[in-house]
């Protein structure tokens, strides 16, 4: 078979759909800072280039019959990039279309034609593991559209190569990722057993920001009901209520939410994780509990919520709904220019209190 190289400089092998949310990581370098000299290439024994253990990306068999029919068919149209490391090539490029290689070479039909060589460019080794992520970043992204999970295993294993700083300094480095973004791949990766959440993430049965809320409830959990905590014990709790997200008896909306925590007592929490069939929503209705915010915080945070669906959602079709529109937000306005007037007014009238931290960062993040 043949392993030519063209001059394309695109890779026909890995062009997959353009994603507007692409990542870039404003860390990663030019890739030529990384070489103190030009690469060389070289043709290398397939059974010498090996996979990053440091790539993110864990399905290297995604559209690999493709690939394996563009390797048929056309050949080596790039090189893949890697690091020489005793005998052996260490991929930093190209993990996808090594492993479709190997996986064509298994097939009987390609005895008498296997894909014997692969065309690597040969560069400097990283220096250090953070380097060496970066590197596999800057290779990858603009190649590949990466998943989720894939860039919060970046995010995080260059977090814990930094050594573990405060989310808040460390998401500054990042260029496309918001800071909330950082912190939910930290504080999700962080807490919950990768064994636990990789094949749901992977199969789309629970989201991230899913992950995240489910982090919160339990900490709040934790905070008002420590006995429900050390009688059923976290790690159980964890399980129960990630068994219920993915059986659709949770979502995010209503563990945001929190006032089934605040409101409900310690028994009815117990009958609640104890009941794999409840659904958390229908059981708040059935004891009573309303979903509306019961302190200042929350109703703020409400308050936010609403402020970006005006922002974003409110158009009217028609000139009657543009006309009711503005009747009804002009109403509203008066009615918070008056609230507003008053709380100013309150001004050093009442006591210090603790500020909740969580409370307060979630309703900076609706403010924004």
């Amino acid at each position: 078979m043949s392993n030519k190289i063209d001059s394309q400089t695109e890779l026909n092998l890995e062009k997959t759909e353009k994603n507007d949310t692409q990542i870039t990581d404003s860390i990663n370098r030019e890739q030529t800072d990384y070489f103190a000299d030009k690469p060389t290439l070289e043709m290398v024994p397939v059974n010498k280039v090996v996979p990053n253990p440091l790539n993110p990306r864990k399905n290297e068999g995604l559209r690999t019959e493709e690939m394996q029919e563009i390797l048929d068919k056309r050949g080596w149209e790039e090189p893949v990039t890697a690091y020489k490391k005793g005998s052996r090539f260490i991929l930093l490029s190209g993990h996808r279309r090594t492993f479709a290689a190997r996986e064509y070479n298994k097939k009987i039909e390609n005895q008498h034609k296997l894909i014997t060589e692969i065309p690597v460019f040969v560069v400097d080794a990283p220096r250090t593991e953070e380097e060496e992520l970066d590197r596999i970043a800057s290779l990858q992204s603009g190649r590949v559209n990466w998943g989720q999970l894939d860039w919060a295993k970046y995010v995080y294993q260059k977090w814990e190569a930094w050594g573990k700083p405060p989310i808040k300094s460390f998401a500054k480095h990042f260029e496309s990722l918001t800071p909330s973004q950082v912190k939910r791949y930290i504080t999700v990766l962080d807490y919950y057993p990768m064994k636990e959440i990789e094949s749901d993430l992977e199969k789309e049965e629970v989201s991230m920001g899913t992950l995240e809320a489910l982090v919160d409830w339990i900490k709040q959990l934790k905070k008002l009901h420590p006995d429900i905590v050390n009688d059923f014990d976290e790690k159980l709790i964890r399980k129960h209520m990630l068994k219920k997200i993915k059986d659709k008896k949770v979502n995010r909306d209503i563990l945001r939410n929190k006032e089934f925590i605040k409101q409900a007592t310690s028994e009815q929490i117990g009958d609640f994780l104890s009941d794999p069939t409840l659904v958390l929503e229908d059981y708040m209705a059935s004891l009573g509990i309303s979903k509306r915010s019961t302190d200042f915080n929350g109703r703020l945070i409400s308050l936010g919520n609403t402020k970006r669906l005006l922002a974003k959602e409110f158009e009217p079709k028609t000139e009657s709904e543009r006309l009711n529109g503005i009747a009804k937000l002009e109403e509203v306005m008066a009615q918070a220019k008056a609230t507003l007037k008053r709380l100013k007014e309150q001004e050093g009238t009442l006591p210090d209190g603790e500020e909740n931290e969580e409370e307060t960062n979630e309703l900076t993040a609706t403010t924004n």
